[in-house]
């Protein structure tokens, strides 16, 4: 629980397992389940370790190998580990790793596989010694009791008390997380401004709660937002440079029902229809505007700090993986797919 809990703490800081399961369980499957695996994995294995050296002291004292302490540098690693490759790392950032998991080749995979390895070293070490001993193969000291005795009631009282604090915490923590957050019961106490009224916020809908319905109203209105840009031949054109693989962008929604009506030929065929952003198609611009200010040239983007050494390493930049290149960061600045004068950059 304490481990689970630092590793979601971690991936809290800029993301969710929302994030990750909308983002990767489809569209990359082969990163979403060694990640989900190896952070499973670790857990079990961290979870295994704790009580093995517990035990292993108990009953024959502390070990004088050093080995233990990877267990400790495992858990560390995972909580780096613990993020979302497209929204980055802050923790990672922190130590000065730009882009965070997306700097690295295999979206931070390498660090989970490290943190399941770093796990795995203590608990065959351990075992491997603890079997010498019982069987007498090496000296050992002399084994003591290592159940719990009836004086150590207060330490079995603080473990239930512990894991209940744990507990509790994941329940709340896991009750923000948007995938969770229609299944926990909410209890806030929402107050309308206008009047002092006051709004249990039992149930997170509109129907049910006055200001969630007054807000969502004003922030996703039923007829969305009419603007006059249309997309024109910018995406055609993004498809035919590559920044835009017609595969991998179609393999994203096939599970989800396909593109909405309006973009169904919107990577073929030119559209002089006006944007009309709504609730439905709003995460359906993302991808079809995100790879066109990523490659589009502006000069202003010569003298811009991603454009040095580390282009590759933003959420930005190497977060886009629906073009033909592995890393956004090849089509960065390179295109002219919308003109601009310089007041227009």
């Amino acid at each position: 629980l304490a481990l689970f809990l630092a590793f979601y703490w971690s991936l809290r800081l800029n993301a969710s397992i929302y994030n990750l399961v909308t983002n990767y369980s489809l569209s990359l499957p082969l990163y979403f389940w060694p990640y989900v695996i190896l952070t499973l994995g670790t857990l079990i294995l961290f979870a295994i370790n704790v009580p093995l050296f517990v035990y292993r002291l108990r009953k024959y004292g502390f070990p004088k190998f050093k080995v233990r302490g990877l267990t400790g540098l495992g858990s560390i690693v995972g909580v780096f580990a613990s993020a979302c490759p497209v929204c980055g790392s802050t923790l990672l950032s922190a130590i000065g790793i730009t882009g965070g998991l997306a700097a690295f080749p295999l979206g931070g995979l390498e660090l989970k596989a490290l943190s399941f390895g770093l796990m795995a070293v203590p608990l065959i070490v351990t075992t491997r010694q603890l079997k010498r001993f019982a069987s007498g193969a090496e000296a050992c000291p002399v084994p003591k009791n290592a159940s719990f005795k009836t004086k150590e009631k207060s330490w079995f009282a603080a473990l239930v008390v512990g894991i209940a604090i744990l507990g509790y915490l994941a329940v709340k923590l896991l009750a923000t997380d948007p995938i969770f957050f229609s299944i926990f019961p909410k209890k806030t106490t929402l107050i309308n401004p206008a009047d002092n009224r006051l709004y249990e916020a039992s149930q997170v809908q509109a129907g049910n709660n006055p200001i969630y319905g007054e807000v969502v109203a004003k922030v996703l209105p039923e007829a969305g937002f009419q603007s006059k840009i249309y997309l024109g031949d910018s995406v055609v054109k993004l498809v035919a440079e590559g920044v835009i693989d017609r595969q991998k962008f179609a393999g994203i929604y096939q599970g989800r029902g396909g593109l909405p009506p309006e973009l169904e030929e919107v990577l073929i065929e030119t559209s002089y229809q006006p944007i009309l952003l709504t609730k439905a198609n709003a995460n359906y611009y993302v991808n079809l505007l995100w790879p066109l200010g990523l490659s589009n040239y502006m000069s202003t983007n010569n003298q811009s700090p991603v454009n040095g050494k580390t282009l590759f390493n933003f959420a930005s930049t190497g977060g886009w993986n629906l073009g033909q290149e592995e890393n956004g960061g090849e089509y960065f600045n390179k295109f002219r797919i919308v003109e601009l004068n310089p007041q227009q950059e």
